[in-house]
């Protein structure tokens, strides 16, 4: 299969053998380090909200809604923290107190914590039906804040977070790295819900000595362990952190790395290549190590301080074999993997007498940078992405990126940006489908994730950010198999603006701008959701248009005063605005 490079800010350049994705928004304002879905305000709708893992916070959180009109691109909730206490050092969506609402978790991981600096803290946002366009939350509006039972400064509490039904009860879980905790060695501690603040829910248990450190609590532990080639500071215990389904039991597992896991055996010489785990879930959930991979000998043999598992995700189920499957990144050597679930996952050692050879396990995929060079952060393919199905083909979709990237190599890292588009298959390989590129030191690919169908296609559409450029791009991932010539230039614009005059009465103008050509249809509805009046039934040329409406409806009469919603959709890609008519 043929490459497909994109440039995002302004063109996108395609090889034949492949179409481009089309740009369905760009989302500005806010810069990003990844984001989520989730129904925020119970309406049936997933909603996107900005907001990953970010060692320095975002100290912003927004949120999109999305409705039976789809995305209007304007920021209808932010979430704002205090300066200093790096809020937004992690985001997570899921339903914790269980009203089928999706709920907002957000890190602050150097909160003051009983007049103690820099413990850190997690702040709970319950979802609501009342939520109100262009509302402004502050963490005294938070429903539930959650810290250490025994607060210790420094320890980056919440340094990345998850949500998940870990215990099989039927209520949503709160899974929080804590990264420095106990000399570094790093924990995962489990809030169960629905009542997260409660401490007596906290998944623990007391270790003893001589054994690795599985129960993510910062003691040693000698049963059902991982390797024991030593416990030590540095390990970094929840580095990484996801949920997913990766032994197709249906209940939630937890997938995290000690990226600072340094080995021993032969891999004394070559420090903290890193290691990843898998906790499995269930009532009988002991916070005990069931499966471990670490990255192949062959490669942590070339470099010391791969950091492997710096960053990773549940990349869902690019095989299609029922079990998801993890991806991870190293942070010094530009290198990702891709290990299969079910089928990828290695028994956790209860003897300590694993060896190199033993824990060789190959992953599915390995992708190297090119032109890669060993060194702490100076080749940064480290960050990856779940995208979802974008093809329709049955196969789960992932990326990687390195958001200081050049388009020209010969110019170095520039910091503009590139995303690897990688899709699913049976036996996928180790280069990329697609390849896209940012524009002015945008910072392409500080995070890469899946908003589901946004315009009815059928296929997932994804998300990349870009955090120095603050803008999030949305794609819809339609028409991979298509052809185009590479001197075909399809303009990103798939814009619509808000009409002018608002409140109007009684004409206003309207602006949109669509890619390429193809039906174009709008629509203005009112808040019943029934059509009042088609402006526009036609196939158009690419470029930008102009309309306006009157307050006429199909059969001539005036509308009544209030708001109305205008739809754009051209070739199964939509976008809609609200505008207010007073008579």
């Amino acid at each position: 299969m043929k490459k497909t490079v994109i440039v995002c800010a302004l063109t996108l350049f395609v090889s034949s053998g492949l179409v481009a994705q089309t740009n369905l928004f760009t989302l500005e304002g806010t810069a990003t380090y990844g984001g989520h879905v989730g129904d925020v305000n119970g309406d049936g709708y997933h909603d996107i909200i900005s907001g990953s893992q970010s060692p320095f916070g975002s100290n912003i959180i927004s949120v999109w809604t999305v409705d039976e009109f789809g995305l209007d691109g304007d920021v209808d909730l932010v979430i704002k923290g205090s300066t200093g206490s790096q809020f937004g050092t992690a985001v997570a969506v899921g339903d914790l107190n269980g009203d089928d609402i999706a709920d907002i978790a957000v890190s602050a991981s150097k909160d003051t914590v009983s007049d103690i600096p820099g413990v850190g803290g997690v702040y709970v946002y319950y979802g609501s039906s009342t939520f109100t366009s262009g509302d402004t939350l502050t963490e005294a509006d938070a429903d539930e804040f959650v810290s250490r039972k025994t607060p210790i400064a420094n320890q980056w509490y919440g340094w990345n977070l998850a949500i998940g039904d870990f215990n099989d009860d039927g209520d949503g879980d709160l899974a929080i790295g804590v990264l420095y905790a106990d000399d570094l060695r790093g924990r995962i501690e489990i809030r169960f819900g629905p009542d997260v603040a409660d401490t007596s829910y906290v998944q623990d248990s007391s270790g003893v000595a001589g054994g690795y450190d599985v129960a993510l609590h910062g003691f040693a532990d000698s049963t059902k362990a991982a390797p024991v080639w030593g416990t030590g500071p540095g390990y970094f215990v929840g580095g990484a952190l996801d949920v997913g389904d990766f032994n197709k039991d249906g209940k939630d597992d937890i997938f995290t790395s000690n990226y600072g896991y340094g080995g021993g055996d032969t891999y004394a010489s070559n420090n903290q290549p890193g290691m990843l785990s898998v906790f499995l879930g269930g009532e009988d959930m002991d916070g005990l190590a069931d499966h471990y991979m670490v990255a192949p000998w062959s490669l942590i043999s070339l470099e010391k301080y791969l950091y492997f598992g710096y960053r990773g995700v549940n990349a869902g189920d690019v095989d299609n074999d029922g079990a998801d499957d993890f991806l991870a990144a190293s942070h010094s050597w530009g290198v990702a993997m891709l290990w299969s679930g079910e089928r990828g996952l290695v028994a956790a050692d209860t003897t300590g007498e694993k060896t190199s050879a033993a824990v060789d396990r190959e992953p599915l995929v390995t992708i190297i940078e090119s032109g890669a060079t060993y060194g702490y952060n100076s080749s940064t393919l480290s960050y990856v992405g779940a995208l979802g199905d974008i093809n329709g083909d049955g196969y789960d979709d992932f990326a990687v990126s390195d958001p200081s990237d050049s388009t020209e190599s010969a110019t170095g890292k520039n910091g503009d940006g590139s995303v690897q588009i990688f899709l699913g298959g049976k036996g996928p390989t180790g280069t990329a489908d697609v390849v896209m590129y940012g524009t002015g030191g945008e910072g392409l690919g500080t995070g890469m994730w899946s908003v589901g169908d946004l315009n009815g296609d059928d296929m997932d559409d994804f998300a990349v950010s870009a955090a120095t450029g603050g803008k999030i791009y949305i794609y819809s991932g339609a028409g991979l198999t298509a052809g185009i010539a590479s001197s075909d230039l399809v303009p990103s614009g798939f814009t619509l603006s808000q009409n002018f005059p608002n409140p109007f009465n009684p004409n206003t103008e309207i602006a949109y701008e669509i890619p390429q050509e193809g039906m174009v249809s709008l629509k203005v509805f009112n808040m019943l959701g029934q059509e009042v009046r088609t402006i526009v039934n036609e196939i158009q040329a690419p470029g930008a248009h102009n309309v306006s409406w009157g307050g006429i409806n199909n059969t001539g009469e005036m509308v009544a005063s209030g708001v109305y919603s205008y739809v754009l959709e051209v070739n199964g890609s939509k976008l809609s605005k609200k505008m207010l008519l007073m008579r």
